[in-house]
């Protein structure tokens, strides 16, 4: 194939005129996104509780944050790590699931006067 187009110059100047002029009235049509949308699976949740062990962030902050999650529906994975003065929770939702419930408890937990954890910060991340 190479051969016949070295030997034919105008047969592949025209294949490629075609190439590009496809090219062109395909430009319009693609799709194309600046900031695409990305579905949130995952909730990355943490709490500082200074001064405190793993052993009492995993009794104090762990537990307490499975068992209130225990409740939400569409909950696919709950994974939670304790360190020294500071808890790190990870929800993972089910794939097409709506994140409004959890974020409405999260919500509720950070701002409830009875102060169900001593410092939260909420994250959502895909």
């Amino acid at each position: 194939m190479i051969k016949w187009f070295a030997e034919h110059p105008t047969a592949a100047n025209l294949s490629m005129l075609t190439i590009i002029l496809l090219g062109l009235i395909a430009l319009p049509n693609l799709q194309r996104e600046t900031f695409p949308a990305i579905d949130n699976d995952k909730v990355s949740i943490q709490v500082i509780y200074p001064g405190a062990t793993s052993e009492e962030i995993e009794d104090a902050i762990c537990r307490r944050i499975e068992d209130a999650l225990e409740n939400i529906t569409d909950l696919d994975e709950m994974l939670c790590e304790s360190s020294e003065g500071l808890g790190k929770a990870t929800a993972v939702m089910n794939e097409g699931s709506s994140m409004t419930q959890f974020l409405d408890w999260a919500e509720e937990q950070r701002t409830s006067p009875a102060g169900f954890f001593p410092t939260i910060s909420i994250g959502v991340r895909s």
